[in-house]
């Protein structure tokens, strides 16, 4: 009854992880005064903050309407980010976004009381800090190795993925190893597939905190996420004139993503820069 308590209250923000039937552990958080979160995901609830969808090639004719798909892969509650208030370079992203009730649930759940079934294939685990656990499709991380676009990383950032010479060079950035990113902000390498049951094995020495630069994959849609200083640092807007001459490419060879057949055609008028 302790455990229906703390998920029908919906002014505490909870994680629900089932482990069997009769067993289910709930981990409960307290506001935190030194950070903001964000959540990102495909529903339009207000404790969404940027909704992310996924759209359908050439503005599509599927069943949805809008160039939506009536299927998508992507999560009501993708993930969430903690920013830090002393200093808001310092973001970390963690799998899964609490729901309008403030909850998560991980796992196979059945309420009578509140007449409601709820079933998530994730993967969960108890390790000596605590619950932990995967969404059904994973939020996958990857860093860039070296600086993105030249702006300073924030304060406490993971270890360099280079040596120390590589980094101080500050020549064009290489792409990272894609991870994947739990709950509790763990970072695993993948699992064998998307949704497979079983983790992968914890990577040392990398974290959750995002650089200028980092994909967020969030199966079905790829953010890139830039800080205010290396936008700040980015061509300025005369070079973007490449975007029009990829459009041009695209539009002769019939570009198209080779997984899910989408057009990779700008359009117009994301490329006004007036």
């Amino acid at each position: 009854m302790k455990c229906l308590q703390a998920i029908l209250d919906t002014t505490q923000h909870s994680i629900s992880y089932t482990l069997s039937r009769n067993q289910a552990m709930i981990v409960e958080y307290m506001p935190d005064e030194d950070t903001d979160m964000f959540q990102i995901g495909r529903s339009s609830e207000s404790p969404i903050d940027f909704v992310v969808v996924d759209t359908v090639a050439g503005g599509g004719d599927e069943k949805g309407g809008g160039g939506r798909v009536m299927q998508s892969t992507i999560s009501r509650f993708a993930c969430r980010i903690l920013a830090e208030r002393k200093d808001p370079r310092v973001a970390r992203i963690y799998a899964a976004g609490f729901d309008s009730s403030r909850n998560i649930f991980l796992g196979k759940c059945l309420y009578l009381v509140i007449f409601k079934f709820l079933k998530e294939k994730a993967t969960k685990w108890q390790t000596s800090r605590g619950m932990d656990g995967l969404t059904t499709n994973g939020v996958l991380i990857m860093h860039p190795r070296g600086a993105f676009s030249g702006a300073e990383p924030p304060t406490c950032p993971p270890p360099p993925l280079v040596s120390a010479e590589e980094e101080g060079e500050r020549g064009p950035p290489e792409w990272g190893v894609w991870r994947e990113v739990s709950v509790g902000g763990g970072v695993f390498t993948l699992r064998e597939s998307r949704s497979a049951q079983q983790k992968g094995l914890m990577v040392e020495g990398e974290t959750n905190i995002l650089l200028d630069g980092t994909l967020i994959d969030l199966c079905g849609a790829t953010l890139l996420w830039r800080s205010a200083e290396g936008l700040a640092k980015s061509p300025p807007k005369k070079l973007f004139n490449m975007f029009k001459i990829y459009r041009e490419i695209a539009l002769q060879k019939s570009l198209s993503c080779q997984i899910s057949g989408n057009a990779l055609i700008p359009r117009e008028k994301d490329m006004n820069l007036q």
